[in-house]
């Protein structure tokens, strides 16, 4: 009974290291225009990339998969319908990272970290 107690705690601290809250999260909404608004919402500062993967959509066009976002809030994308008169079908999945991804730097200015002359 003390091993089985011993690996139930064990196994319940394990777990627990793997949980971590989600910093940034995405949301959609379905507006009356038949348009769908897709969001986020961070609770952390900074740049963040996000990666969204369709898995499936109708009635509208693939949109850009990898957007950049800086503010705390705001609207990812909206998705039009291409015919107005049916409802958008989707189904989408999401990946972010801290950072930009595939940043851009200037090869003429000099990058020089502060030291003391030896």
């Amino acid at each position: 009974m003390k091993k089985l107690t011993i690996v139930l705690g064990l196994y319940c601290f394990l777990i627990s290291g793997y949980a971590q809250e989600r910093t940034l999260e995405v949301s959609s909404e379905r507006k009356a225009d038949k348009s769908v608004e897709i969001s986020y919402n961070k609770t952390e500062p900074g740049y963040y990339t996000v990666v969204l993967n369709f898995s499936e959509l109708t009635n509208s066009s693939r949109p850009q998969e990898t957007i950049s976002v800086t503010g705390k809030a705001g609207t990812l994308l909206t998705l039009k319908p291409t015919d107005p008169n049916q409802p958008i079908g989707y189904r989408y999945g999401y990946r972010y990272i801290r950072g930009q991804f595939k940043p851009r730097f200037n090869a003429d200015f000099c990058y020089v970290l502060p030291y003391t002359p030896v």
